[in-house]
C-alpha cells in the first residue's frame, strides 16, 4: 500500500498565544493525518508561546517548536521553516489565521492528481476579530506560458490582501526558492512560483484570515518587518522597484529568459499595471476601509538580516 506523502505545516508566530492556539488547533484537527507541524517563534518576549506549544505537543507528537534568539521577521522565518521541513509538500500558516478541517486533504488531493500545479490553496474568508468581512478573490494562474502565468498572478492579486501563499506547495519543484526580506516579499515569492508552475484556488475549502495588524497597509508591513526607510516612506514605489529587480536580474527563477525577454516581461507588466491601476487602487481601498483611523505603529526593533 502506497504511503501518503508527508506535509509540513509551518506556523510563524510572535507574541500572540491566544490566536496561535486557534491556528494550531485547526491544523491538529485536519482530516489528513500525515503532517509535520513546525512552529517557529520569532523571539516572543514572554514564555506563554513556548508553554502553550509544549503543552499541545504532549498530546500530539507531530508538533515541533523552534525559537529564534532575536527577531528576524516573517519572511526570514518562512525560510527557516523551509530549511527545517522534511515533508514532500509544505504549507505556511500565520499565527492569526486558521483553516477548515479538510483544507490540507482537498488541496493535496488536487495537486497529486494534477502535478503541473505547484501551489494549490483554498478560498480566503476575511475576519476582523470575530466579525466577518468578506470573501477574498479567487486567484488562479493556469496558462501554459510561464510569463503569462506571472502576469496573470500580478493582475489578479495586486491590491488584494489574499495572496495565495498559504496553500500546499510541492517542495521538490520549489527547489531553493526563498523569500526576501523586502516590501512585497509574498508577492514576489508567489510570482516566482507562478512562473515555475500553475496556481489554483479551490472554492470548496477555506482559509480564515484576520485582517489587521501588519496586514492593514504596505506602510505597516514596512514598520513591522524593519524594511528600509525608503520602503517605509514610499511603499508602493518600493514594491514596484522590488518586482523590477526580481524579474530583471535578481531571481534565478527567470534564468530560462534572456535579458531581452526579461525586459519584455517587465514592459508588459508595466503596461498591465498602468491600464488597470484604477482597479488595483479600488481593491486596496476596499481592503483598508475596515480599519480604524487611529495611528498604528510597531516598534522598530527587528534586526536587519541578510537574505543571501
Amino acid at each position: 500500500m502506497k504511503k501518503n506523502p508527508l506535509v509540513t505545516v509551518g506556523i510563524t508566530t510572535y507574541n500572540r498565544t491566544r490566536l496561535l492556539q486557534k491556528a494550531l488547533s485547526s491544523v491538529i484537527s485536519q482530516t489528513y493525518p500525515d503532517l509535520e507541524i513546525i512552529i517557529v517563534d520569532d523571539c516572543s518576549p514572554e514564555a506563554e508561546t513556548e508553554v502553550l506549544v509544549n503543552k499541545m505537543a504532549l498530546k500530539d507528537n507531530r508538533i515541533k517548536y523552534y525559537r529564534q534568539d532575536k527577531r528576524i521577521g516573517a519572511a526570514l522565518n518562512v525560510n527557516y521553516l523551509l530549511e527545517k521541513a522534511t515533508g514532500e509538500y509544505f504549507m505556511w500558516l500565520c499565527d492569526d489565521d486558521w483553516i477548515g478541517s479538510d483544507y490540507i486533504e482537498e488541496c493535496l488531493s488536487f495537486i497529486l492528481e494534477k502535478p503541473e500545479y505547484l501551489l494549490v490553496s483554498g478560498k480566503t474568508i476575511f475576519y476582523l476579530s470575530d466579525k466577518y468581512l468578506h470573501e477574498g478573490e479567487i486567484i488562479d494562474s493556469e496558462d501554459k506560458s510561464p510569463t503569462k502565468r506571472t502576469l496573470d498572478f500580478y493582475d489578479r492579486h495586486l491590491g488584494t490582501a489574499n495572496c495565495p501563499n498559504f496553500g500546499i506547495i510541492n517542495l521538490k519543484k520549489l527547489s531553493a526558492l526563498r523569500l526576501k526580506n523586502i516590501q512585497g516579499h509574498d508577492n514576489v515569492w508567489v510570482a516566482n512560483i507562478a512562473f515555475l508552475g500553475k496556481i489554483k484556488t479551490l472554492d470548496n475549502v477555506y482559509i480564515y484570515r484576520q485582517l489587521g495588524g501588519a496586514s492593514q497597509s504596505l506602510k505597516k508591513l514596512a514598520l513591522t518587518f524593519n524594511y528600509s526607510e525608503f520602503e517605509l516612506k514610499y511603499p508602493f514605489i518600493a514594491l514596484w522597484a522590488n518586482i523590477i529587480k526580481d524579474i530583471a536580474w535578481e531571481s534565478k527563477t527567470y534564468k530560462t529568459l534572456n535579458l531581452f525577454q526579461r525586459l519584455y516581461l517587465l514592459f508588459r507588466l508595466t503596461i498591465l499595471i498602468l491600464f488597470n491601476s484604477g482597479k488595483y487602487i479600488n481593491r486596496y481601498k476596499t481592503r483598508s476601509m475596515f480599519f480604524d483611523k487611529e495611528p498604528f505603529s510597531f516598534p522598530r526593533e527587528l534586526t536587519t538580516v541578510s537574505t543571501q
